[in-house]
């Protein structure tokens, strides 16, 4: 994945989920996660925009990112304080938001 390998090199700890499920329970088992990066689009139950409402509420603090290369979210229908990243994204832009993000925590 391009996004992990982006984070990873840039010295960031990534915890990769193969869907929302699984990202959900990735949360709840007590990892230390500042950052989410989720694709509106991923398989099963919640859908990345469910899973970040959801991230909002267990973890207030977190910076959270929206991409999808199909479909652009309206405003309202993000969590409070996530960003929208279109696809096809650059590795670099993605960084820099995401420290920009992590900075105002």
């Amino acid at each position: 994945m391009l996004a992990a390998d982006t984070f990873t090199d840039a010295g960031y700890t990534v915890f990769e989920a193969d869907s929302g499920s699984a990202a959900l329970q990735l949360l709840e088992s007590g990892a230390d996660v500042c950052a989410v990066f989720t694709d509106i689009q991923m398989p099963g139950d919640p859908d990345g925009l469910k899973l970040a409402s959801l991230l909002r509420t267990m973890c207030p603090d977190c910076a959270i990112l929206v991409t999808s290369g199909q479909v652009t979210p309206e405003p309202q229908d993000l969590a409070s304080g996530a960003r929208f990243v279109p696809k096809p994204y650059r590795p670099r832009e993605l960084l820099a938001l995401v420290r920009e993000m992590l900075e105002r925590t």
